[in-house]
This record gives C-alpha cells, sequence and structure tokens, in this order.
C-alpha cells in the first residue's frame, strides 16, 4: 500500500470513530416553556403622573418563549434562544425613581423540561432599582440572574443561566436563555472532540509513516 493511501486511509478511520462517538454522546433536550413571573413591585402606578407617591416601578415583561428542541454533544457546547421582552418605563416625574419603587423587584423564569429530564426549573433574580430621575446616563434599573446547574440520568449535568440587564432611561430588551452541557450522562470524560488516545494513535500512524518514507529513501 501506498504511503499517501496508508496516511488517508488512518485519517478517515480516526475521524469516522470520533464522528461516532460525538453522535452516540449527544443529550436531547426538549424545554416546553418557558414563563416570566415578575415580583408585586412592577407595574404602572394609575395616577403616576400626579402622584407623589407612587409604589410601582415602570415595567412590562413579554414572554415569547418558543419551543425548543435541540442536542449537545461536546462539553461545555450551548444553545441561547430568547424567552421574552423587558419594557422599562419609569417616568422621570415625581423625580424619577422614588424610595417606594425599589422593593419587591424579584423577577422568576419556570422553565418546563421534558428532556433530558422531565422537571421545571426555576431561574431567579434580584431587580435593582436606583432612586433619582431617569433622563440621564446613570444606570436606573438592572436585573441580575443566579444560575443553576441540574443534574440528570446517572452523572450527565447542564446548566441554565440567563442575560443580565440594565437600562439606562427608557427601553425594551431582550432576555436570553442559555443552556451548557457540563457534562455526559454515563460518561466521566466524554467528548466530541480527540480525546488523548486517538490523539496519541494518529501520532503513532504519522511516525510509522515517517519511518517508511527513511527507509525508502535509504533503498533508492
Amino acid at each position: 500500500m501506498k504511503i499517501s493511501t496508508l496516511f488517508a486511509t488512518l485519517v478517515a478511520s480516526l475521524l469516522v470513530g470520533l464522528a461516532a462517538s460525538g453522535s452516540a454522546n449527544a443529550t436531547a433536550f426538549s424545554v416546553t416553556s418557558a414563563t416570566i413571573d415578575q415580583g408585586t413591585g412592577y407595574g404602572v402606578d394609575d395616577s403616576e403622573q400626579t402622584n407623589a407617591n407612587p409604589t410601582l416601578l415602570g415595567a412590562v415583561f413579554t414572554n415569547t418563549f418558543v419551543a425548543q428542541n435541540f442536542a449537545l454533544s461536546v462539553l461545555n457546547s450551548t444553545k441561547v434562544f430568547d424567552v421574552g421582552t423587558i419594557l422599562f418605563n419609569e417616568p422621570n416625574t415625581n423625580s424619577g425613581i422614588v424610595a417606594a419603587e425599589t422593593d419587591n423587584l424579584g423577577v422568576t423564569v419556570n422553565f418546563l423540561f421534558t428532556a433530558p429530564d422531565n422537571v421545571a426549573h426555576l431561574v431567579t433574580a434580584s431587580g435593582n432599582a436606583v432612586t433619582g430621575p431617569v433622563n440621564d446616563t446613570d444606570v436606573d434599573f438592572s436585573i441580575v440572574w443566579a444560575p443553576v446547574t441540574i443534574n440528570f440520568g446517572t452523572n450527565g449535568k447542564y446548566g441554565i443561566s440567563l442575560s443580565d440587564l440594565s437600562w439606562a432611561g427608557s427601553s425594551t430588551q431582550t432576555l436570553a436563555a442559555t443552556i451548557t452541557l457540563l457534562a455526559l450522562d454515563g460518561q466521566t470524560n466524554a467528548n466530541a472532540v480527540p480525546e488523548p488516545a486517538s490523539l496519541a494513535l494518529l501520532a503513532l500512524g504519522l511516525a510509522g509513516i515517517a519511518s517508511q518514507r527513511k527507509r525508502a529513501k535509504r533503498s533508492v
């Protein structure tokens, strides 16, 4: 067999093996719903324009989630999708944000998975409103999420995180979720990229080919 043919055969065999390994290790995800639940401190006071003591922070949460079905096979690979939008529209009357509008600003997104587990998962955030005018360049409102890690199967693991958001004045922003595959079920160190043993095998094959080339040159 020619050296070039031997090399091509070796590389093709390794790639086929790695592809098959990655495919077999893929974890299927199915997210059927994701709903946003906001605290009682959000809303629009009916008399905001004239009320000197408003109690609700002007923010509107809208669900835009579409069911997600996907697979992840490489450790730390991710899938990103939209959950909803948040419109911050606090008026600047009454000096903007007042102290009574800074409490009860928690937010929760409730995810329902049917694969790889069949469980509802909650991701929570604390909203932070800063008292003062909302017509300047300073940050008026922010939402910071606490990501969660979920175990499934024997030793599978994935994470759910949501995008942290901040506003300086009125605008609508998109809330996105990220699913990250942290561990493959049933395997302790599997991945869809070349493993050390595969790389060692490739190196051994290349060394053998190089040795054959040297012997061929000497015999000429």
